[in-house]
């Protein structure tokens, strides 16, 4: 079985999944509690279910029960079953389109062959909050988008994944609303419609030991001027600690000192659809904290990796070569450490990413190398924020890149936020 945080985004990590799925072809066996992703041309993110509560059921003894191992949704001895999600973090932004949106389960406590009849909505508010009580569930039944999408399908055994009907239309109406925020949570409720008899199929849910929890995958194009992508790859955040250390997997980074030690933290951000020589009128970083040595003074500054399309190191040696070629532009970032939870913003640094936009060799969707140098703070002081590793098996917000820039007299906006194209937990079951 997979471990918690393997997630097979190494390039050794895909040749060993490769080599063992030709073997399980020999022998006639099948991975079938995954479904094959590819990764697509337009922008994507995959959000898992992160908290026990944030899945359940509704049963028809106006109960909800949030803690079980498996959700269900059809019929179930005559009466209704409903089931629930919240998904966090949502980093799309306001007024994107939804080309596609799907859940992707893992069959749990259920039978195949029997025909389920359902719909899937979303939970028609800004920033959804999962239900505690059957009250909460009934108000936000009652608040559902208008648009919905009929998925009836034919229940398949346990172990087995499925993907549900495509519901972007039920998205994209919550995230055109006024108050729908980049990294908010969303509400999807698949409710019986015309089930009968014992026809339900149940899903793995957070608790299952067994199988993977749901996974919600959504493509979309942004609105006119805005762009949001996600990093794929493990490995494209973390920190090197006085230049003798490389942490590139924990899920966090650091700046500052913590005695002797300085921390300094690198980034890489991919696809950065901007056109060489483009004017960058503002760029800044987003990084969620996860702890500090207390509320004190952190010194910092800020550079790019002074090349065309960035690759983030892999070795100490890498480092220390990316670090000898920043830019000559850079920012000055003095804060006061923050507490857990709170969204670190950074100075803006604008003047460092025009000069990689200058270069001849740059191309519209290369990559971007960012570093967060320690700046003289003082012996002690430090600040932890969440990496990429973090939000694929916490669901904390990962760390972003927000740029403004103009091009012939027309400003835009790039969104790119280190995210998962498939986030894994728990390892699939060979069937």
């Amino acid at each position: 079985m997979i471990s918690k945080n393997s997630s097979g985004r190494t390039l050794l990590g895909k040749l060993i999944v490769g080599l063992l799925s030709l073997l399980l072809v020999s022998f006639g066996l099948v991975l079938s509690s995954r479904i094959a992703y590819t990764e697509p041309s337009s922008p994507c993110i995959s959000v898992s279910i992160f908290a026990n509560a944030d899945d359940g059921i509704m049963a028809n003894d106006n109960s909800i029960y949030p803690y079980e191992t498996y959700t269900m949704a059809g019929a179930y001895s005559g009466n209704n079953r409903s089931a629930y999600f919240r998904f966090g973090s949502i980093a799309v932004p306001k007024g994107s389109t939804v080309l596609t949106a799907h859940i992707h389960f893992v069959g749990e406590n259920t039978v195949s062959g029997r025909p389920v009849l359902t719909n899937i909505y979303l939970v028609d508010e800004d920033n959804h909050v999962a239900p505690t009580a059957y009250a909460e569930w009934s108000t936000d039944h009652g608040i559902h988008t208008t648009a919905f999408a009929p998925w009836d399908f034919t229940s398949r055994g346990s172990g087995v994944a499925i993907e549900t009907a495509d519901f972007s239309t039920a998205v994209t109406e919550v995230l055109a609303r006024t108050g729908w925020t980049f990294n908010n949570a969303i509400g999807v409720h698949i409710d019986n419609d015309g089930s009968t008899g014992s026809n339900y199929e149940g899903w793995a849910a957070l608790e299952s030991t067994a199988y993977t929890e749901p996974v919600l995958h959504i493509c979309y194009t942004p609105p006119d001027g805005l762009v949001q992508l996600p990093v794929v790859a493990s490995g494209d955040d973390g920190f090197s600690v006085a230049g003798s250390y490389l942490d590139a997997t924990s899920n966090y980074a650091d700046i500052g000192r913590s005695g002797t030690p300085i921390y300094n933290s690198w980034f890489r951000f991919d696809h950065v659809t901007i056109p060489q020589g483009a004017n960058i009128l503002s760029a800044h970083l987003d990084l969620y904290s996860v702890g500090n040595s207390g509320s004190h003074p952190i010194k910092s500054k800020i550079s790019c990796v002074d090349e065309d399309n960035h690759v983030a190191p892999t070795s100490l040696p890498d480092w220390n070569t990316d670090h000898s070629i920043h830019t000559d532009a850079y920012s000055t970032w003095d804060f006061t450490a923050v507490a857990f939870g709170s969204t670190l913003q950074s100075a803006d640094f604008s003047s460092a990413v025009e000069e990689i936009i200058a270069r001849t060799g740059w191309v519209s969707g290369n990559a971007l190398g960012i570093h967060v140098d320690d700046n003289g703070t003082i012996s002690g002081y430090w600040q932890a924020f969440a990496t990429y590793e973090n939000g694929v098996l916490n669901g904390l917000p990962k760390p972003s890149l927000h740029i403004t820039y103009e091009e012939g007299g027309r400003k835009r906006t790039i969104i790119i936020s280190s995210d998962t194209s498939e986030p894994i937990k728990k390892g699939p079951t060979i069937i």
